[in-house]
């Protein structure tokens, strides 16, 4: 449903304090033990990626889905990063874990399990391939924010995991993204890479770091643009008016994040 009068006043009085609420509603929802809200999907995932990069330097390999988003594999190119595309299941197009397990070495430092249009991957196989040889699961929930596998909200699998917010998501705003944190030891190394407490030092490093993942290019330059704002307050995300279609009920989150939103 479309913005009203009153979202936008609500928005524009909610001040400094809707950023923080809002990562607290998403960290509680998934369990995480921390969310942090930045420009885009893709800004999280480089963000994990680097994170990942400076904590095991002698692994420089990452297993994506064959049939993805492209920014994903955008992002580990950004990161400095090998990818290697792994074939997807004809069932549900998500990341095949039988042929995750057979590229799984003590070369590859990440998986990216991509959650397709809302279906979970097979995140038992997953998570427990990467145990074995020590890669880190990251889960792209950027089409599938509040799908559940085997009971349990997707995005609290892997060690870290990405949401976005984008406007063809289903937990939408004009823009945005989110790092979601599971795993404890990892949490200084992403509050480096954010630089979380300084956010206009933070917002500089990732779009640095960023440079490469847009599509667009400068005209006649060939050189790629920055993301735009990283670090910038969520905007839009009043669009969540599910309680006011006939028949449906609003999710908990759903209601935390139409009150947080900012503009």
């Amino acid at each position: 449903m479309p913005l009203t009068c009153s979202d936008v006043l609500r928005a524009c009085r909610a001040g400094p304090s809707a950023r923080a609420e809002f990562e607290e509603a998403i960290r509680a929802y998934h369990g995480s033990q921390a969310a942090f809200a930045v420009s885009s999907a893709r800004a999280a995932l480089w963000s994990a990626l680097c994170v990942l990069k400076a904590r095991h330097p002698g692994r420089n390999r990452v297993l994506l889905p064959a049939y993805t988003c492209p920014t994903v594999g955008r992002a580990v190119l950004a990161a400095g990063l090998e990818g290697l595309c792994v074939d997807v299941s004809a069932e549900d197009f998500n990341i095949d874990a039988e042929q995750v397990e057979r590229h799984l070495s003590d070369r590859v430092l990440a998986v990216i399990a991509a959650h397709m249009f809302g279906t979970p991957c097979d995140l038992t196989r997953l998570t427990a391939a990467c145990d074995r040889t020590g890669a880190v699961l990251i889960e792209d929930a950027a089409q599938a924010c509040g799908a559940r596998f085997a009971g349990q909200v997707v995005g609290s699998f892997g060690r870290m995991a990405v949401l976005s917010l984008g406007r063809s998501k289903n937990l939408r705003g004009a823009s945005g993204g989110v790092l979601l944190v599971n795993d404890p030891d990892l949490l200084p190394g992403v509050r480096q890479v954010l630089k979380h407490e300084d956010r206009e030092e933070g917002t500089k490093k990732h779009e640095e770091g960023c440079a490469g993942l847009s599509q667009s290019r400068t005209a006649g330059a060939g050189k790629a643009q920055p993301s735009t704002a990283v670090l910038v307050p969520l905007r839009g995300l009043c669009a969540l008016r599910v309680s006011g279609l006939p028949g449906t009920r609003e999710p908990p989150l759903f209601t935390a994040v139409r009150n947080l939103q900012t503009w």
